[in-house]
């Protein structure tokens, strides 16, 4: 999948962003269409400080867990890799939706504070879930070729013991951007 010099998965890692940015756009023009939302279904840190906001870093937190979980197991099918696609879409959806909805229901500073906090919050944990998405495609590819294969095929252990590693590592990238997140809301209060 990769070259000497990276370039297939910065290639990689440039598609699953597109996958999450197109997502992102349709997200923010469906949110912008159907704009009768009400304040309480904020996807945004609600500005209240404290309790309220770490519980919001830990719902977001959840919901990149919950597509990291996903994306780990698409890497155990030979035939996982245009569902990774799939989701980083997904996931931008959903942030598309969330932004549109901070844009829409607030004004002056709360907007730049939250609307800040979301940037940071989303833009790690789309990094972190787009690389997992190269992790996941790679391990997929060796499972494809494993398939395919004339030959036994021995040696995965290591393989896949790396890949458990990337994706601990990756679980604390999006933990530590969600932290960052409540940081930056809780600073501003």
């Amino acid at each position: 999948m990769t070259n000497e010099n990276g370039l297939g998965r910065t290639g990689f890692f440039a598609l699953f962003l597109c996958a999450c940015l197109v997502g992102e756009l349709i997200g923010v023009i469906c949110e912008a269409v159907s704009s009768g939302v009400p304040t309480e279904a904020l996807g945004g840190f609600s500005g209240l400080g404290g309790r309220q906001d770490i519980l919001t870093a830990l719902r977001f937190f959840a919901g990149s867990a919950v597509f990291m979980a996903v994306i780990f197991m698409l890497g155990f099918f030979p035939v996982g890799q245009p569902a990774t696609f799939i989701v980083m879409a997904l996931r931008g959806l959903g942030q598309g939706a969330a932004f549109a909805k901070v844009y829409l229901s607030l004004d002056g500073p709360e907007l730049i504070r939250q609307a800040a906090a979301l940037v940071i919050c989303h833009s790690v944990t789309a990094a972190a879930l787009s690389l997992a998405c190269c992790e996941a495609v790679t391990l997929s590819n060796a499972y494809l070729r494993h398939t395919f294969a004339d030959r036994i095929v021995l040696g995965m252990r290591d393989t896949v013991r790396l890949y458990v590693l990337k994706f601990v590592q990756l679980l604390a990238v999006a933990a530590c951007g969600c932290g960052a997140a409540w940081l930056a809301v809780s600073l501003g209060n």
